[in-house]
């Protein structure tokens, strides 16, 4: 038969055109649902932006979703009935995945930015693939002791340390191109 709809019940609410009480459900997808690839993993889902809703009595079980950040062991959580996990969120309208980050993960971002992020939301949503820069240790120029953003910043390559573009001597107008290494005026001896 066909496998029940997973979602998060968002309010129970009426129907002009229907009679009795109905739900908003947030839906999660299967990742065998959008992928040509044989998952593998029954319990990884998607997040959608999509609600639908339905009648209550399409209500019919109770489960648990989870991000995957929260499972502390994958293994053991999956063995659980009806428990899944998810990281990230589908938009079926642009066809685009993106990764789905707890905002208390975040650190590498400017401070005005991040107190705004954890005060108001609980995950935000990024490019599939910029996760791992927004939850590595803050980054700040050598020179000025400000935060930087990986646009508008290099990294040295022996020392490691990063630097603001405008706060070289003399000052760099661009990034270099993929595949060249920059060094500091302190490694290279000068």
């Amino acid at each position: 038969g066909e496998p029940y709809t997973i979602g998060r019940v968002m309010e129970f609410c009426t129907s002009h055109t229907r009679k009795g009480l109905h739900v908003r459900i947030a839906r999660f997808i299967r990742m065998k649902d959008i992928s040509n690839s044989k998952t593998t993993d029954s319990n990884l889902l998607m997040a959608t932006m999509h609600s639908f809703v339905y009648p209550v009595s399409f209500v019919c079980g109770k489960c648990t979703v989870m991000h995957k950040h929260y499972v502390s062991n994958t293994d053991e959580y999956r063995k659980q009935p009806d428990h899944f996990y998810y990281s990230q969120l589908n938009d079926r309208y642009s066809q685009r995945v993106y990764d789905v980050v707890p905002c208390e993960t975040v650190q590498n971002v400017h401070i005005d930015i991040l107190e705004a992020l954890k005060s108001r939301y609980q995950f935000i949503a990024v490019e599939e693939g910029k996760a791992a820069e927004l939850t590595m240790v803050r980054t700040t120029c050598c020179v000025c002791q400000q935060w930087c953003s990986s646009a508008l910043s290099v990294k040295c390559v022996a020392c490691h340390k990063s630097f603001h573009m405008s706060c070289l001597n003399p000052p760099l107008a661009q990034k270099f191109p993929k595949g060249f290494v920059w060094q500091c005026a302190g490694c290279t001896g000068q």
